[in-house]
């Protein structure tokens, strides 16, 4: 289509393609643009300050990140973590593990390790098993730059590591 000179226009953003050809136009906003709007609403509206982002390792997450720092400094909003994490990968639980804070990933493992090994942890006051207590989390806003069903992946993992819902924002 390029040496035809047809201008092609898609929904999709990809910096490679774009910069790459002369005649390739998308018509979805660009992360920038997206970033902005989302940490906009997150300090605003929620009254976010500390965030955690999970992104894809990617020219894609590149993007994303390079807008969400800039965004974040703009509004003197506090990055406390970075996790990127391979477009390839089966096993994204240990990506998912490294939002928590270093001692609450400590806690979560020795948990864990515990549980494997079949050690009954119990609540002494309600007298059975309980879960590993909800972490003591450094930020209250978690960003999660990828696409459509990873999200939903990367989210299902929150409440398997203590992380409730209610107790920090996803956008």
């Amino acid at each position: 289509l390029e040496k035809a000179d047809i201008p092609v226009f898609f929904f999709f953003f990809d910096l490679t393609i774009i910069n790459n050809s002369s005649n390739l136009y998308t018509l979805s906003p660009l992360p920038s643009t997206e970033i902005e709007a989302s940490i906009d609403y997150a300090s605003k509206i929620l009254k976010s300050k500390n965030f955690a982002i999970l992104i894809l390792n990617s020219k894609y997450g590149e993007v994303m990140f390079a807008s969400i720092q800039k965004s974040l400094k703009d509004r003197n909003l506090n990055l406390v973590r970075y996790v990127a994490y391979p477009t390839n990968t089966a096993r994204i639980m240990p990506y998912v593990r490294r939002i928590l804070p270093r001692n609450e990933l400590l806690k979560y493992e020795a948990i864990n390790r515990r549980l494997a090994n079949k050690e009954e942890i119990f609540d002494a006051k309600r007298k059975q098993i309980t879960r590993a207590p909800e972490p003591k989390l450094d930020f209250d806003t978690l960003i999660i730059a990828d696409f459509g069903s990873r999200v939903s992946v990367l989210a299902s993992h929150l409440p398997s590591l203590g992380i409730s819902l209610d107790s920090v924002n996803v956008i």
